[in-house]
């Protein structure tokens, strides 16, 4: 004998009306699937950008040795450099100690070298100022102040013109 209540449901028609139709969970839970989807496919492709272009990654372990070789490479170039103007220095001595057209050969090179910035000079060198206007406070109505100040820009324009130069 089967015995049954009125409020147990006995069909299918009759379960589905007793669950709630709008269950709003399940399209949160499914956007956050989706973007959650999209920044994964999107740290993998990184990845395989990183790898393809062979970029160190982000991590010390392989930044390490890159700084290393560079260190490395840098002191080399170093090492060189001092090498060269040891040998540079040694040729310039030989050429100043040979003939009198040596002699003249060498101080043209002193003069060169002193043109071109690689040698040391005295004398009274050259003052430059730059100052504000003296108007500041008396410019036309519709100029700005800051036109008539000193900036980090009319600094180095004078430096560029003297290198220029």
């Amino acid at each position: 004998m089967a015995v049954t209540t009125a409020e147990t449901p006995t069909t299918v028609e009759q379960r589905s009306v007793s669950m709630p139709r709008h269950q709003t969970w399940i399209w949160q839970v499914t956007g956050l699937c989706v973007v959650l989807g999209v920044l994964l496919g999107l740290a993998l492709r990184t990845q395989w950008h990183i790898r393809r272009d062979q970029l160190p990654g982000s991590r010390y372990s392989t930044l390490a040795p890159f700084f290393l070789a560079t260190k490395q490479a840098n002191e080399r170039l170093q090492k060189e450099i001092t090498e060269l103007r040891e040998e540079s220095k040694r040729y310039e001595n030989n050429l100043a100690s040979e003939s009198q057209a040596a002699k003249v050969l060498n101080q043209q090179l002193q003069e060169l070298k002193m043109f071109a910035g690689l040698a040391a000079v005295k004398g009274p060198g050259l003052e430059i100022t730059l100052r504000d206007s003296p108007r500041i406070g008396k410019l036309p109505v519709g100029v700005d102040e800051n036109e008539a100040r000193v900036h980090d820009q009319d600094i180095n324009a004078v430096v560029s013109e003297l290198k220029a130069a």
